[in-house]
């Protein structure tokens, strides 16, 4: 049996696909393995659609999360809603804390559906000192990251697969070691500053 699959598809069709997997956090090549792994545990399609209850096999699908499912309003409103702080408020709380920025600076929350930050800079900002501040709107902190110019190799980071200019960042969420899924770059050595708000 072949492993490897080649298969035709409108780029167009593609690159409306990888869009809509790495806006919930995931790359292309994960959410076709997981949809895969899916398709040959259940033997069905069925679970693609709303409202079903059952799988063919007939065992229920309780591990299915609707995909209008969001946290109960007053969850969210306890832990802090992602737009809570913005990219000008959060430079705004650094400043006050001491932070002077240039003008290459990335902001990413943490991403409501999946357990990471994602970003997408342009690898030009390797070239010069860069600032990274993630938001973590669950736990109300921003941690602030300063990267020398010329400190990271860009063939230490991964680009994206259809815009290969930009840097595919996927940073773990609430890993010590900020570690990037897609390339394996640890960030924590470049974290200079956290603050709460």
């Amino acid at each position: 049996m072949d492993e490897h699959l080649t298969i035709s598809i409108d780029s167009s069709l593609l690159y409306d696909a990888i869009q809509a997997v790495e806006q919930i956090g995931l790359d292309l090549h994960s959410a076709l393995r997981i949809f895969i792994t899916r398709l040959a545990r259940e033997q069905s399609l069925s679970f693609l659609f709303l409202g079903n209850t059952q799988s063919q096999t007939g065992v229920p699908n309780r591990e299915r999360v609707p995909d209008n499912f969001q946290m109960p309003h007053s969850k969210v409103r306890e832990q802090g809603e992602k737009g809570d702080v913005t990219k000008s408020k959060a430079l705004s709380l650094f400043r006050n804390a001491g932070v002077n920025f240039n003008r290459n600076v990335t902001f990413a929350s943490k991403n409501r559906t999946a357990f990471n930050y994602w970003a997408n800079p342009e690898f030009g900002m390797l070239k010069d000192d860069w600032f990274i501040v993630f938001n973590d709107w669950i736990k109300r902190e921003l941690h602030l990251f300063f990267i020398p110019a010329n400190s990271i190799n860009a063939s230490e980071l991964t680009p994206r697969s259809d815009k290969e200019w930009l840097i595919d960042l996927q940073i773990m969420y609430n890993d010590n070691s900020f570690r990037d899924n897609r390339s394996g770059y640890c960030f924590a050595k470049h974290l200079i500053k956290q603050i709460k708000y």
